[in-house]
């Protein structure tokens, strides 16, 4: 499920889902359920290689400095909170590919910056959960989840919406 450079997983899921992601469909998110994953370490050498893979503003690098400082300040930053959020909710919280029709996420807030050895937890609550009163698609649902991505003492360092729309179960 991981490729060698992924964030480090420890131990998964404190959740009231009954089925696996791979079995999951619209029926399987409930109103106020919550459901946490993680935590995952936030490493030096990753946080690094992201920021200077994927922000072309020229920031320091740790390696750079003597402050962790200026690192925790920049742009790409906030993307490494959005990219281990995103490697959570595709491993364990949203279904299989084949049973999600669409995805958006918005309201997205960076509280706090991450720092390297920050274990990060992934904390989703499914806020709404309705079918689709379309005639187009009465197969789906539209499930709406509060997100937050908490550090090891349980701090919020991001905050967002999602929006899913869901396969429902056949038959």
């Amino acid at each position: 499920m991981r490729d060698s450079r992924s964030f480090q997983e420890y131990s998964v899921a404190d959740t009231t889902f009954t089925t696996p992601g791979e079995d999951r469909f619209f029926e399987d998110y409930v109103p106020n359920s919550i459901h946490e994953f993680g935590p995952v370490e936030a490493n030096q050498d990753e946080l690094n290689s992201f920021v200077s893979y994927f922000d072309s503003q020229n920031f320091p690098t740790e390696s750079d400095l003597t402050d962790k400082a200026a690192i925790e300040s920049s742009a790409a930053n906030e993307r490494s909170h959005e990219g281990a959020m995103m490697r959570l909710l595709t491993d364990y919280y949203l279904p299989d590919a084949g049973k999600l029709s669409f995805a958006e996420i918005d309201e997205i807030h960076w509280v706090r910056p991450i720092s390297p050895g920050d274990k990060l937890i992934l904390r989703v609550t499914v806020s709404e959960s309705m079918p689709m009163r379309s005639n187009y698609e009465p197969d789906r649902g539209i499930v709406i989840s509060c997100i937050e991505v908490q550090n090891q003492n349980r701090t919020v360092v991001m905050s967002a919406r999602m929006k899913t729309i869901l396969y429902c179960l056949p038959g």
